[in-house]
């Protein structure tokens, strides 16, 4: 049927055609390039008029689809009856334009010898204006019918549904890595060995004996991962609760939306929003570090103030309690975010004439939101002073001060160091990928309720570390809950809020293509994993490979063994549980420490019964440190037990007088 008949005009029809095709060759070029989340930095990887073409097969599908459902709500927007509706697809028309803006550098890049190079905003650029566009047709859909049909019980089903397949692949891609000798030691192998020492009785979340029990966080809510532990001594119980942690927060999102007065749509389109941000897919491989016990914090603290919008204070306070627990950083935002409930509070009363929030802040007065907020604080300092972790803490800025107070004057003391940070083009683009995919207009109108994210996220982006500012690590995880309440409490003052959802969902659908973790995403991990064994040898010790069955075969004899083993850290990252387990990289540094304990008689190498080392792995240690390990065990006695290409499996000939057979060949 021609457009004539259809009642719709011709010639913006054709527009908004042609856009969506322009459109989809820019985000199709885009996605072929890979885009390193760490340093925000983009590889090109063809010539521009080629890009298009080299897209992945998930990611073409993805791009088409996304752009023939955009012309679909055009043409449904346009066939409204209400006056504004061709306004509406202009301004929609005009935002989806904007969108392939890359299209034009990629034009310039052909003709040009002094091109503009492939650039990381390219993605968020793409992914904002579309976000825009599709929120701006939403808002003027007609959706009373299938508001009617949600009613009816499908709601719920549909969350549940696809929060579970999300779910699962999140499981199945750690598995994978895992699978692969691609993920940890550091950091979930550090955490998982103190559940299962506090298990096993080796000490109550004890990492190393010459270590404080909170060296590096505090998180005494591990302590109750230990009976899980005993009932499935095993790491994929971890990667089961991260992925169900991550992917499960999506309910509680959906639940949050409906009791902020939200429709069942836009309820829906927010859990689908949060499920499809780039970082939830990031922090689920957290940069091959794998599982990390903050990520129970964030379920628990929407879970909290999911509570407090229902009244129920108890529950509020006991998970918020269970939440700052898992790591001291979420104490620190609690604290930084009631003192600012608590001033908003007191602004909205002493100006009634105000708009910006209507005291009191979520049901709390602002007397209650002083006293949590001082409380946290008073309960920092103390956990801050008296942990044991404030020494490596600070040493971490050792960049802007010596101590806690050079570093908070910094600004003006080390000025360099701070501003240098700070004003660095990748941390901008961290901070984008962040809280675009919140839609950033309904984050913009509920601003006041991110106020405790400041101070923490200026620490993130001043601190001289690298991955503080990478969107795979799990450094602003307690951050999200409240950037993302702050976006719903936006929305929920809109006309429809079921646009800035849906807006809120396409940004984060797209900018996933580019910079996610989802099955039609782009690499982004390139960096860590040729990292780990080179770009040639990625994936040279999976099950189908003929290097990992024998790993395998020999992992698990070790595993069986339970004795002390010495490792590197890919393969240390399956030996937690043992006794002792400990990464080449760290017994190096920590050499002259475990050399002053009772049982190691300075000879701290004769306390492992095996060595094992993957001589090609270079992530968690040097090749220099790999050989020095080989060499002092070699002067200890340790003898050769196995060996199979890059990996040598060595065991300490006294402590071993009646050593296992190895595994058959």
């Amino acid at each position: 049927m021609s457009a004539s008949k259809t009642g719709l005009p011709r010639l913006q029809l054709a527009g908004a055609i042609v856009t969506a095709l322009c459109w989809t060759l820019a985000a199709a070029g885009v996605s072929s390039r890979a885009h390193l989340v760490m340093g925000c930095l983009t590889i090109a990887t063809a010539e521009p008029a080629l890009e298009p073409l080299l897209a992945s097969s998930l990611g073409s599908i993805f791009v088409c689809v996304v752009g023939l459902l955009w012309v679909w709500l055009v043409v449904t927007v346009m066939r409204g009856s209400q006056g504004s509706s061709t306004t509406v697809a202009r301004k929609a028309v005009f935002y989806l334009g904007c969108a392939c803006l890359p299209i034009a550098l990629s034009v310039q890049r052909m003709v040009s010898d002094s091109a503009i190079p492939a650039l990381y905003w390219e993605p968020l650029w793409i992914a904002g204006w579309t976000g825009l566009s599709f929120a701006t047709l939403v808002e003027h859909l007609p959706t009373a019918r299938w508001e009617s049909w949600l009613q009816s019980g499908w709601a719920a089903g549909g969350v549940l549904g696809l929060t579970l397949g999300v779910g699962t692949f999140f499981l199945s891609e750690t598995q994978w890595y895992y699978q692969h000798y691609l993920l940890g030691f550091n950091d979930f192998g550090h955490f998982a060995q103190r559940v299962a020492n506090t298990a096993s009785g080796r000490g109550f979340l004890l990492e190393s004996p010459v270590l404080p029990v909170f060296w590096d966080h505090f998180n005494p809510g591990l302590a109750l991962l230990a009976p899980i532990w005993k009932l499935m001594p095993s790491v994929t119980m971890l990667f089961w609760l991260q992925a169900g942690c991550l992917a499960g927060s999506a309910l509680i999102v959906w639940r949050l939306a409906l009791r902020l007065g939200q429709s069942q749509l836009a309820a829906i389109a927010w859990s689908a929003a949060w499920l499809a941000q780039p970082a939830l897919g990031q922090m689920n491989l957290a940069y091959t570090y794998g599982w990390h016990p903050i990520s129970l914090a964030i379920p628990l603290l929407l879970a909290s103030l999911l509570c407090v919008q229902g009244r129920r204070w108890g529950w509020a306070i006991f998970l918020a309690v269970w939440a700052m627990s898992m790591e001291e950083g979420v104490v620190v935002v609690v604290s930084l975010t009631s003192l600012a409930y608590a001033g908003v509070g007191w602004f909205a009363k002493s100006r009634p004439e105000s708009t910006l929030v209507s005291a009191p802040v979520l049901g709390l007065s602002s007397r209650v939101w002083l006293i949590t907020g001082l409380v946290t604080a008073i309960a920092f300092v103390l956990i801050y002073q008296f942990s044991g972790l404030a020494e490596f803490q600070t040493g971490r800025f050792v960049a802007l001060g010596d101590n806690l107070h050079q570093v908070i004057l910094s600004p003006l003391l080390r000025p360099a160091a701070f501003w240098g940070e700070l004003l660095q083009p990748a941390k901008a683009g961290y901070v984008l990928a962040l809280v675009l995919p919140c839609y950033i207009l309904s984050l913009g109108r509920g601003w006041f309720l991110t106020l405790g994210t400041w101070l923490p996220m200026l620490v993130l982006l001043v601190w001289d570390h690298q991955p503080a500012a990478c969107l795979a690590f799990h450094y602003a995880s307690c951050l999200l809950p409240f950037l993302w309440l702050a976006s719903m409490w936006g929305a929920a003052s809109t006309r429809n809020s079921a646009g800035a959802a849906c807006g809120a969902l396409a940004t984060g659908l797209v900018l996933s293509l580019f910079i996610g973790q989802l099955p039609y995403s782009s690499p982004t991990l390139l960096g860590v994993i040729s990292q780990t064994y080179g770009m040639d040898h990625t994936t040279s010790r999976g099950p189908s490979t003929e290097l990992g069955p024998w790993l395998d075969e020999h992992v698990a004899m070790l595993r069986a063994d339970g004795a002390e083993v010495l490792a590197t850290g890919r393969i240390a990252a399956h030996l937690v549980g043992n006794r002792d387990i400990e990464t080449v990289g760290q017994y190096l540094y920590r050499r002259d420490q475990l050399s002053e304990l009772a049982d190691r008689e300075g000879q701290p190498i004769v306390h492992y019964q095996w060595i094992i080392l993957d001589r090609d792995e270079l992530l968690q240690q040097s090749q220099d440190q790999i050989i020095q390990v080989a060499v002092e065990a070699e002067q200890h006695g340790f003898e050769v037990f196995a060996e199979r290409e890059s990996v040598i499996l060595l065991r300490n000939a006294l402590k071993n007088a009646s050593a296992p057979s190895p595994p058959a060949d």
